[in-house]
């Protein structure tokens, strides 16, 4: 019986290697070449590799894997390199906003079943619940409960859903100082508050509110909207470039500052760095689905 049950554990014990030890081609460089079982391919971005497998770096090549556990690491020096000894070493700073970005591109290769670029918020920091207050008939994006806005990337909507016909809103701004009377209000009949719109009234570096009912009544559940300086932006930029692997191509670049500029609550900047990738490489049906879930959640036509 001790037998039977050694060779059972014999034989499965490589399913759970290859089931724990996997990798996604993240970014590469060069004519990267695979080995598996005698084989050679070239490999490219989004191939899942086994720690099996024998990677053949050129001159000049380099190349940058995801790992199942959150993090992700890179070869940048030519030559032959089994995976089977970089199953330790996964990149990860600890730093959540990577983990979670990482984690996001695995999913989105890995997972069959996963529609292309609409989960973001679930490999986000600090998302709230969304409420949906009745008296109101209003909804309102719950990552919209802060909005940072630095004017680097031109306009954005701050939109929302009404569920009674032809209504009128009151869209209304507070000082943070007084956030009982608003000092700038005005009656509209679209979903939507362009911030292009309220910019002349505001000042950088300052913190606003905002708030949007249905006309002739009230709303007290404020939204938080920073006016950034270009030196604050400038130095979230950083904090992003700071956390990228020791290589990765510059479209890979682009799309991961928009992912991380969205989860820190930059939405007209996120917008123009997603287009920016999708432009760069049109093929890309992650970066594609990701610009089209983006504008659906936001409402920009």
């Amino acid at each position: 019986m001790r037998e039977y049950l050694f060779a059972i554990f014999c034989f499965l014990s490589p399913l759970f290697v290859l089931a724990e030890d996997q990798f996604v081609v993240y970014s590469l460089q060069g004519e990267i070449t695979l080995e598996t079982n005698k084989h050679e391919n070239r490999i490219k971005k989004g191939d899942i590799v086994a720690s099996t497998a024998l990677v053949k770096i050129p001159a000049e090549g380099f190349i940058t894997f995801i790992c199942k556990k959150g993090g992700w690491f890179s070869i940048t020096e030519p030559g032959n390199y089994s995976l089977n000894k970089f199953s330790d070493s996964c990149y990860n700073v600890k730093n959540s906003i990577l983990t979670n970005f990482t984690k996001f591109m695995w999913s989105q290769v890995t997972n069959p079943l996963e529609d292309k670029g609409r989960n973001r918020k679930a490999y986000f920091d600090n998302v709230p619940g969304a409420v949906f207050r009745d008296q109101f008939n209003i909804w309102i994006n719950p990552m919209f409960d802060t909005v940072n806005y630095s004017g680097a990337a031109g306009d954005f909507p701050l939109s929302w859903k009404c569920y009674i016909e032809n209504s009128r809103f009151q869209f209304s701004l507070y000082n943070s100082n007084n956030t009982e009377n608003p000092f700038y209000h005005i009656i509209i009949d679209k979903l939507k508050m362009p911030i292009a719109d309220i910019v002349p009234r505001i000042k950088q570096s300052n913190t606003y509110y905002w708030a949007v009912a249905l006309l002739n009544e009230e709303d007290d559940d404020l939204k938080v909207f920073n006016y950034v300086s270009p030196k604050t932006y400038d130095d979230v930029l950083g904090a992003i470039e700071k956390l990228k692997p020791a290589f990765e191509a510059k479209t890979e670049e682009i799309y991961r500052t928009a992912f991380m500029l969205e989860n820190a609550r930059y939405f007209a900047e996120a917008h123009h760095y997603y287009n920016q990738a999708t432009v760069l490489d049109p093929s890309n049906v992650l970066y594609k689905a990701t610009l089209t879930a983006f504008k659906k959640d936001y409402d920009i036509k």
